[in-house]
């Protein structure tokens, strides 16, 4: 109810006029609320009118990225917007060097994936959701304890974080520990 009261408000922002900071962070709230009661359509249009109010808005930018991600639209997730964050905006971006990664592992290419992915985790060691997808890499590929360390690191900074406890519930599953999951 709340997300959908949330969606609803934000039809009533007003337009932007000039670079209005505030304004884009509404219009990027409205965006993921809109998002999490599956009105992608509005989504778009609150991330659009997000950017109008200011360009370089971040929580905009990374809003398309994991939007088209989401619909299976990984190239222009990466192309059109985390790439272009890195490139344009903010080159020390974690959020825009995961998307990137996980654009480029849907398309099988796993080394650009990893070096997206560990430029993310280096640039912000406490990112959960990086380290949670860095760990599912390493479980893919039987490095159990790099997993390990990576989800301790995670859990430790969001002891629910769900990305990070389902990909430690696979790992206890693949190594036939029932009690870990």
């Amino acid at each position: 109810e709340g997300l959908q009261a949330a969606a609803a408000m934000a039809r009533t922002l007003p337009k932007p006029n000039g670079e209005d900071f505030e304004l884009a962070e509404r219009h990027a709230a409205a965006g993921r609320a809109a998002w999490r009661v599956s009105d992608l359509k509005f989504s778009q249009e609150c991330f659009e009118k997000g950017r109008e109010a200011y360009p370089r808005h971040l929580g905009c930018w990374l809003g398309f990225a994991q939007l088209f991600f989401e619909t299976n639209k990984d190239e222009s997730s990466r192309r059109n917007y985390s790439e272009k964050v890195i490139k344009d905006i903010n080159p020390n971006c974690s959020q825009a060097y995961y998307w990137t990664s996980m654009a480029l592992a849907f398309r099988w290419k796993g080394t650009e994936a990893r070096t997206a992915i560990d430029k993310s985790i280096s640039l912000h060691k406490e990112n959960v959701t990086a380290r949670s997808a860095r760990a599912f890499y390493f479980i893919l590929n039987d490095q159990y304890d790099n997993a390990r360390i990576d989800l301790e690191r995670a859990l430790a900074v969001n002891p629910s974080a769900i990305e990070a406890l389902g990909v430690k519930a696979l790992s206890a599953k693949s190594l036939g520990d029932e009690a870990g999951y």
